[in-house]
């Protein structure tokens, strides 16, 4: 089965209409799903958009709300991209609500959708400190398919997803293909410190890490960050909201010297070898549980001290780029966070992006989802200050 197109639509606020896209997905031969990527700042707009789409749009859809996206044309970050995959393959379009009271009936009701399935491409609306529980589902799903591959993101705040059936917070939306030519990438820019001083993940409970290096987790991380859990939490809240996103962005165009200033002393790294991938040890949240990340931390992980830099995180294109064989078309899924790293320089990043030679969307988003194939318990589908990107072929 063959995907035949990818083709690319950008809304302005202004230019919002169910009509337009209707129009748009009609003047292509075998239209098989859409995605809509909406950055509006407004949240009756974005709301009032997918409220039209699920009346009006025919063709099985799934919306989500995104800080903004890279586009052949730029970057769209007050406006709705929409995403037409054509072609002769079957796909399908369905939705959960997470309920954490019972996640084994999460997965449950989930697995007849996904067995003998190739790809999953999801979406959540959840908080990105819930994230680590929607890993819970997506790795009860991988029992039941081993070989399936996932890749999607969370939704930027106010999180919300929606599908032909109505929209959604607190859900999963997904969309499952059979037969597509595709593979797959994630990576995170980031090395280890040098002779940095390394913490053994010593106990967790599948969710919250509760012991480092044989002790307390919640005391051991205040020690090593020098920051009060209290205080963790409310920098957590913080860079998680759009406003603060969008006030970041103003001071690394204000104040390069007092911007990264501000980004060592918000996000002071710790890593973890994930398979093979360093990623951050993401701390949400902390409570009297322990410390709850947005990756599924395992016991016996060893945590150190990370760096990164721009052209570190720049370099991820280039990584990306030597994956690829022929692309038809490049669907992206990348972390705030990173845009925070990369300092916002919208104009390098989309020259970088040009440079891998084939159509291209890539979101920025709170949470990314996707392991490489097999499946096991030993790799965290849910992350946070990565990248993934689905490469069609």
């Amino acid at each position: 089965m063959v995907l035949s197109g990818f083709k690319v639509l950008v809304l302005g606020k202004d230019e919002l209409s169910v009509g337009r896209v209707d129009d748009f997905v009609s003047s292509l031969e075998s239209p098989r799903l859409v995605l809509l990527f909406s950055s509006l700042r407004d949240d009756f707009f974005c709301v009032s958009f997918f409220e039209e789409c699920v009346r009006g749009l025919g063709v099985p859809f799934i919306g989500t709300r995104v800080f903004g996206s890279f586009v052949r044309d730029g970057f769209v970050d007050d406006g709705v991209v929409v995403v037409v995959f054509s072609g002769d393959f079957s796909v399908g379009v369905f939705d959960v609500r997470l309920d954490f009271n019972d996640l084994g009936g999460v997965v449950s009701s989930m697995v007849p959708q996904v067995e003998g399935q190739d790809l999953c491409v999801v979406y959540s609306s959840i908080l990105a400190r819930e994230l680590v529980y929607l890993n819970t589902v997506l790795e009860g799903l991988s029992v039941a398919n081993p070989s399936l591959q996932f890749c999607g993101g969370n939704s930027s705040p106010s999180p919300i997803v929606a599908t032909n059936k109505g929209l959604f917070e607190g859900h999963i939306a997904y969309a499952v293909f059979e037969g597509l030519d595709f593979d797959f990438w994630w990576g995170t820019g980031f090395e280890f410190e040098r002779d940095s001083k390394e913490y053994v993940v010593s106990s967790t409970d599948g969710l919250y890490v509760k012991e480092l290096n044989g002790k307390d987790a919640v005391e051991e991380f205040t020690k090593i960050q020098h920051l009060q859990p209290y205080f963790l939490n409310m920098l957590s809240s913080l860079v998680s909201k759009m406003e603060a996103n969008k006030l970041l962005e103003t001071l690394s165009n204000a104040s390069e010297v007092l911007y990264r200033g501000v980004i060592k002393f918000c996000i002071r790294g710790l890593g973890w070898d994930d398979g093979g991938v360093i990623e951050p040890f993401g701390v949400l949240h902390i409570d009297d549980k322990g410390l709850l990340t947005v990756s599924k931390v395992f016991e016996g992980a060893v945590v150190k001290r990370i760096n990164t830099s721009k052209e570190m995180q720049l370099a991820l294109y280039d990584e990306l780029k030597s994956r690829m064989r022929k692309p038809n078309a490049l669907l992206i899924n990348s972390c705030i966070f990173r845009f925070m790293y990369l300092e916002y320089d919208k104009e390098r990043i989309h020259e970088r992006l040009k440079t891998l030679g084939c159509d291209f969307v890539e979101n920025y988003m709170h949470g990314e989802i996707g392991n490489y194939t097999p499946n096991s318990p030993e790799k965290s589908l849910t992350h946070g200050a990565t990248t993934n990107a689905l490469i069609l072929k």
